[in-house]
């Protein structure tokens, strides 16, 4: 028996986007993710990232579209196209947390050991965005700035 996916077809994702009120924030996280061969431009460690989400409306589901965009590899200024997005919601007050982990999953063509690059978030209502980035022996947490855009439909 096969067993069941819990992703949306790519129809059902065209049903949700169009019912989605606009996407009116965005908001961009850097991502490093994995460890470090001898050669790149990093020290050679392990990076760890998690982007935590929160939806402060004390009414409100917010809905939002999130995607990855790999920068390096390749690295040497060469241009890259996003990966696949991703449909989201939050319910009022609740959060969560977007790791190396999840993004290795949702994106297996991301490479491996290590990737970094940037998690753009699109959203119909404000949001938290804030960035956790550690490293042995370090941490730092970084918020995300809030851009107003307009995304039709």
């Amino acid at each position: 028996m096969r067993a069941s996916s819990r992703a949306p077809s790519l129809a059902a994702l065209a049903v949700i986007s169009a019912l989605l009120p606009p996407l009116r924030y965005q908001y961009v996280a850097k991502v490093l993710c994995g460890a470090v061969r001898e050669g790149f431009p990093l020290v050679s460690q392990t990076y760890a990232t998690t982007i935590n989400v929160n939806n402060p409306s004390d009414s409100l589901t917010v809905f939002f579209r999130k995607w990855l965009v790999v920068t390096d590899p390749p690295g040497m200024q060469q241009p890259q196209p996003p990966l696949r997005p991703f449909e989201d919601s939050l319910p009022r007050r609740f959060a969560l947390a977007i790791d190396c982990r999840d993004l290795a999953r949702r994106n297996p063509q991301a490479p491996r050991p290590f990737f970094e690059g940037f998690v753009v978030i699109q959203s119909t209502l404000p949001l938290d965005v804030v960035g956790v980035y550690t490293v042995p022996g370090g941490v730092d947490v970084v918020a995300a700035t809030e851009r107003q855009i307009y995304v039709g439909k």
